[in-house]
């Protein structure tokens, strides 16, 4: 006989937590095993020392800047992993400031602008693509630093800038999806440009959030076209030390074989040193990208999920993806495909006499399933380079099995989806 407690309406929100949980348990054992080096480091060196690595390069980076030397030509840390300073001229000169500023307080700074972003950022993409409760929040945080190859656990522990970019940009993003005025988004993208060119892809959300808007394409172009002077006023500038952050960048990409875990990435990896390198990576990535591309133009949900899509594949397109860009995009796929996994469930369950709740709850051990079945994946030679681009393909695909009045009610109704 089934408990009396498995009939509740909150059947779902008993799931919610029992999920969450697991993506959290998931995740360390994860930390603990395939990230293990990064466990190693921590009991070696301590947190102090051992964690946001990459807010260590960034404030070293301000340093050389503020003492006036070149934070291209050499590594600018040694602990606890050796790396060099591969962002614009710009973020440089930036980071100099702050640094004759700040002094030695910079890293303490970005450290907690990192931490707080971890916080609030998956905190705002929660609400508007979940809900509002504490179990929805704590489905997020777990889809987070679970999801995609618990990339949110290395995601959380190099204390990239690129969170705090996000955070920004989500920020903007969501001031405009309820008002329509998009002004601090186009500002949040234009800044984030500066650091990592390919956050300009999130300009799909205004553009595309109600099918095709041309009067946000002529904004997002304009503010586009003010983001990327800077490269060549920079170029004019100094054209030695914009040369100098090139060089620096190919080497961490190609003598490194830092691709990221994109498509082109995948494809990069797969054909290095053959004679396709030099344009296998690239066709394969356009190719997929503009099949995502049509499905989404031909697409006619409009909402949350929408946006969710469209976050999701502004992330698949950035040929760099890096980890703490596919942990966003977690949330934005788990959406989707609880979503559409609560759908057919739905279908299956009316046969039967199923109710809502059960159907909800069965979408989240469904989610579970995936996200476990992506990482297990990583085990198969042929596919392990492709899971990440596998599964956010799979999140944004999955609207097409989504009844439009479902994705169009899928979020509180404070989270309109207007583009104004």
């Amino acid at each position: 006989m089934i408990p009396s407690i498995l009939r509740r309406e909150d059947l779902d929100e008993w799931a919610r937590w029992a999920v969450a949980a697991a993506f959290f348990l998931a995740a360390f054992y994860v930390f603990t095993h395939t990230y293990a080096w990064i466990a190693e480091m921590i009991r070696e060196l301590g947190p102090g020392k051992a964690l946001f690595w990459d807010a260590r390069v960034f404030a070293a980076a301000g340093d050389y800047v503020a003492a006036g030397r070149n934070p291209y030509t050499e590594h600018v840390i040694e602990q606890p992993i050796s790396l060099p300073f591969i962002t614009a001229p710009l973020a440089a000169v930036t980071l100099g400031g702050f640094s004759s500023v700040f002094g030695p307080l910079l890293f303490p700074l970005l450290a907690v602008a990192h931490l707080a972003a971890m916080v609030l950022a998956p905190l705002m993409l929660a609400r508007y693509f979940f809900g509002r409760s504490l179990s929805e929040a704590a489905l997020a945080y777990g889809l987070f630093f679970f999801g995609i190859n618990s990339f949110g656990v290395v995601g959380f522990t190099t204390g990239n800038f690129g969170s705090v970019l996000y955070l920004a940009i989500f920020a903007g993003m969501f001031r405009g999806l309820r008002d329509g005025k998009w002004l601090w988004f186009h500002i949040a993208i234009a800044v984030a440009m500066q650091v990592k060119p390919p956050f300009a892809l999130l300009w799909a959300v205004p553009v595309m959030v109600n099918g095709w808007d041309w009067r946000l394409l002529r904004q997002s172009a304009i503010a586009a076209a003010a983001g990327a002077a800077i490269y060549p006023i920079s170029y004019l500038i100094n054209p030695d030390y914009f040369r100098d952050w090139l060089a620096s960048l190919n080497h961490q990409v190609n003598f490194y074989k830092d691709f990221g875990f994109s498509t082109y990435s995948a494809v990069r990896g797969g054909v290095r040193g053959t004679p396709a390198e030099a344009w296998a990576p690239y066709l394969v990535h356009i190719i997929v990208c503009c099949a995502m591309f049509a499905f989404l133009l031909r697409d006619r949900t409009r909402g949350p999920l929408r946006v969710a899509a469209l976050v999701a594949f502004a992330i698949f397109a950035n040929p760099r993806m890096k980890e703490y860009d596919a942990a966003f995009a977690s949330i934005a796929v788990g959406a989707l495909l609880y979503q559409a996994f609560a759908a057919v469930a739905m279908k299956v369950l009316k046969q039967w006499g199923g109710g809502a709740a059960l159907a909800r709850a069965l979408a989240l051990g469904a989610l579970a399933v995936f996200f476990v079945v992506i990482i297990q994946a990583n085990e198969v030679e042929l596919i392990r380079r492709f899971t990440s681009s596998i599964a956010i393909a799979l999140g944004i695909v999955g609207l097409a099995f989504i009844p439009r009045a479902e994705a169009e009610s899928a979020a509180p109704a404070a989270a309109p989806a207007t583009a104004g």
